[in-house]
């Protein structure tokens, strides 16, 4: 079958749409962000689904869990401490950290 140039030209605009619109990012959220909170202590989260599955402070596990989601932020955390993650880019993230205890801290974080 062949298509004439007409039909070509008139799809080569969704096409470029669909390039654009973030609702045809592979990803989402989904990965491993890693940086350093304060600039000195690493910090690891790995995201599937759109769901926080794994949280580590220093190289060491925490629990935690999901609280809100959507395209922009993740909020997540324990009675003791939450951690928002506001998105920058499609590999950079900015966390807060933010504890009654502990005060607050941010970390810039990439996705791998």
């Amino acid at each position: 079958m062949m298509l004439s140039r007409r039909a070509v030209l008139a799809t080569l605009p969704m096409i470029s749409l669909a390039w654009t619109n973030p609702g045809f990012a592979a990803s989402g959220w989904d990965g491993t962000w890693t940086g350093l909170w304060g600039g000195a202590d690493e910090t690891s989260i790995t995201i599937v689904d759109d769901k926080v599955v794994a949280y580590a402070f220093k190289g060491t596990p925490r629990p935690v869990e999901t609280r809100s989601v959507d395209e922009s932020k993740i909020v997540f955390g324990t009675s003791a401490f939450t951690i928002t993650l506001t998105r920058l880019g499609e590999t950079s993230a900015r966390a807060e950290f933010a504890s009654d205890a502990m005060g607050k801290t941010l970390a810039d974080l990439t996705r791998r």
